[in-house]
């Protein structure tokens, strides 16, 4: 009612801008730090939380999952195919690579987390190659160590 008791109407227009959370995972090879992100010089794995502003005014979350592979050489030239790939948790894989007599005996395949674990380290007699990926998903990178000393790599994804 206004002072001297008529109606009136008064019409509010809210416009409610949401918050932003979003996530992202990152993977590097250890040679590849310090990180920068958002501002953020990161010199280890793990999560990291950068807080910003939206254009609108709002709060903005975003969640930086950061995976650090050690010791893994990325030269193209060492690297060899895996299949299927992507594999279902605690699916088998194939290594294809060309190795000789000489790179086949005292050949050692490894398969180390995302950040540098070992989970598995086997001695194949046969080829072609097959190996049982772990059942927890994520990237998981396999080395296969020749008898002669060569060090040849492959990345896979399981979910």
């Amino acid at each position: 009612s206004t002072a001297s008791g008529c109606d009136s109407i008064v019409t509010l227009h809210l416009t409610v801008n949401p918050t932003y959370n979003t996530t992202e995972t990152q993977t590097i090879n250890d040679t590849d730090l310090p990180y920068t992100w958002n501002g953020q010089t990161i010199t280890t794995a793990g999560t990291y939380t950068y807080r910003g502003t939206t254009a609108e005014g709002c709060d903005s979350i975003v969640t930086l999952t950061l995976n650090v592979i050690v010791g893994i050489d990325y030269a193209e030239d060492g690297m060899f195919a895996i299949s299927p790939n992507p594999v279902k948790r605690g699916g088998e894989v194939r290594l294809d690579v060309s190795l000789n007599e000489a790179d086949r005996e005292g050949l050692v395949v490894e398969v180390f987390t995302s950040n540098g674990k070992l989970v598995d380290r086997i001695e194949p007699k046969e080829q072609p190659m097959f190996v049982k990926m772990p059942d927890v998903d994520g990237l998981y990178m396999v080395r296969l160590t020749t008898g002669t000393g060569r060090v040849l790599y492959g990345k896979v994804i399981v979910k």
